[in-house]
């Protein structure tokens, strides 16, 4: 089994719903963002892989308990303090677009839409 694929199944195992994206980080199919309120089968993950992939991304709140915040460039990060929502320290990573993510988990009571 590939990496991909791998990491894939690991997500799927603990109960997050993967896509396969290509290197422009784009989903090969439509249609998965059902998986924000549906849990994704065993069967669709393997159709979803079927043809390869050059990534995966993982579907987020409430899917599952992730939640990451993308900040597109410095602009974003200025939009955000103009919120005057102070964020908690957390897991962040520096994008291409000279922006960054950042990386929360949220509670079990959290709100869903």
């Amino acid at each position: 089994m590939n990496t991909i694929l791998a990491a894939a199944y690991h997500h799927h195992e603990a109960g997050r719903s993967v896509i396969a994206v290509n290197r422009d980080k784009r989903p090969y199919h439509e249609g998965w963002n059902r998986y924000f309120t549906a849990p994704q089968t065993e069967d669709e993950l393997k159709k979803e892989f079927s043809n390869g992939s050059d990534g995966i991304a993982l579907i987020l709140y409430p899917s599952c308990r992730y939640a990451v915040l993308d900040f597109d460039g410095p602009h974003a990060e200025a939009a955000w303090n103009s919120t005057g929502i102070a964020l908690p320290d957390t897991a962040r990573i520096r994008t291409r677009s000279g922006g960054k993510h950042e990386y929360f988990f949220m509670p079990e009571n959290a709100p869903s839409f």
